[in-house]
């Protein structure tokens, strides 16, 4: 009997073994000289000024993907680059007014598409817990190369739209983010966080969570 009620608890016991040793933290190798690249998405809002008057403003959710690759300096520091690309349509502005060129007043919304490409380098500083799972503090510099296409007035209660002229800048932006590392297999890395980024153009401020996935090599 005694027998009999171990071998029914065996399945359990192994059960609750394998889970415990997925999800345990596990040593990782050491990072230094090693290379990191992943993709990624960010998702989170945007604080747009309208490429049609400085005045108006809108908050939108807008998303990016991104390309980025860095190298261990050590286990700690690592340093590197990173692309990013984002794509936003009918961004709407609300009550603009405008004035034409014959000195006529027009109320109503602005629809533009944007478009953002982003380059910049990184340096991070990855607590090194001696395990898979490890916070990372991460800061980026670079440039961003904004463009406002297809933008329209739409005045309050006409049935037409007029067609604006597009703008086009190339800002300087700095960004810090707080993420969580976790390095599975030795060589795949998976990372979640959250940061905000800055700069002096039509997009002043954004806040993200990026995830990204990547390979060590």
């Amino acid at each position: 009997m005694w027998a009999s009620a171990r071998s029914s608890r065996l399945p359990a016991v192994l059960g609750v073994a394998v889970l415990l040793a997925m999800v345990a933290p596990n040593r990782a190798k050491a990072d230094r000289r090693e290379l990191y690249t992943l993709v990624g998405y960010q998702p989170g809002v945007s604080h747009l000024r309208s490429p049609a008057s400085s005045d108006a403003a809108s908050t939108v959710y807008a998303g990016a993907f991104d390309l980025t690759a860095y190298h261990g300096l050590s286990n700690t520091f690592h340093v590197g680059g990173r692309l990013r690309f984002s794509r936003s349509a009918d961004v709407r502005f609300e009550a603009i007014d405008l004035t034409s060129a014959d000195g006529t007043t027009s109320r109503g919304d602005v629809f533009a598409d944007h478009f953002g490409f982003g380059f910049g380098a990184l340096a991070l500083y990855r607590v090194d817990t001696g395990y898979s799972l490890a916070p990372v503090f991460e800061l980026e510099a670079g440039f961003t190369i904004h463009d406002y296409g297809n933008v329209v007035h739409v005045p309050t209660g006409a049935a037409y739209r007029t067609a604006l002229p597009g703008v086009s800048e190339t800002v300087v932006h700095g960004s810090g983010t707080l993420i969580l590392e976790y390095r599975f297999r030795n060589y795949w890395v998976a990372s979640a966080g959250v940061g905000v980024q800055v700069e002096d153009g039509r997009m002043p401020w954004s806040v993200f969570v990026p995830f990204r996935l990547g390979r060590i090599w």
